[in-house]
């Protein structure tokens, strides 16, 4: 949050706003010509309640993009099985992540529904894994998202506004060379290039099919 918060105050000097940090750090008040906005930990409140709800939710943004007949990675949401709401029939069992998984040529990506920075991310390929990740997420969580593993090349961010591509970039994971006998730090050397995002700008605009402002 730190270099969040520097960045933040950097812009409100710039366009004079006057910034103040509440609630531990976890809010951002932003103040001028007397109004009033809010920053939640990373979240701006560009949009209503209801939409950044959606946002939030893994399964429901995937069924709003489908809605929309726009591309979208296949996600399934499962519950405990002590959920017996008729929204969760069909999905309340670990049974259901069972044949789930098998459909997915058991290679599978399965996280809580809800959350963000890859925290309880976990790729599954065998059957014993699957059953023990699943009850471990849904002690937690009270329902889990799980979708079909893709090998891809690259990555892309973007970030909109009104419409507008402002930036996109792709993301490059940290590789480790070495040479199997030495430890990290001793004969090994990290790609420096992978410990960065690569920028670029983005020039264009995207249909607003979905009513979010980003």
């Amino acid at each position: 949050m730190k270099t969040f918060q520097r960045i933040i105050k950097e812009i409100c000097e710039e366009e004079q706003i006057k910034v103040s940090f509440l609630s531990k750090d976890w809010i951002t008040m932003l103040e001028k010509d007397g109004k009033t906005k809010y920053i939640a930990g990373y979240k701006f409140d560009l949009n209503n309640h209801g939409l950044g709800l959606v946002l939030d939710d893994k399964y429901a943004m995937y069924d709003v993009l489908k809605s929309k007949e726009l591309p979208i990675i296949n996600h399934h949401i499962l519950y405990r099985d002590t959920n017996h709401n008729d929204y969760a029939i069909g999905c309340n069992s670990y049974l259901d992540a069972l044949d789930l998984f098998n459909k997915c040529d058991c290679n599978i990506v399965l996280k809580p529904n809800n959350g963000t920075c890859g925290v309880g991310v976990y790729h599954i390929t065998d059957e014993i894994k699957l059953k023990e990740i699943y009850d471990k997420l849904l002690t937690n969580n009270f329902s889990i998202s799980l979708c079909p593993f893709y090998e891809i090349e690259n990555e892309f961010r973007t970030i909109i506004l009104n419409n507008e591509v402002k930036m996109m970039y792709g993301k490059i994971r940290p590789i480790v060379f070495g040479d199997g006998k030495h430890r990290a730090g001793a004969g090994h050397k990290t790609d420096k290039v992978g410990q960065s995002h690569k920028a670029v700008e983005g020039v264009g605009n995207i249909p607003s099919q979905t009513g979010l402002h980003h």
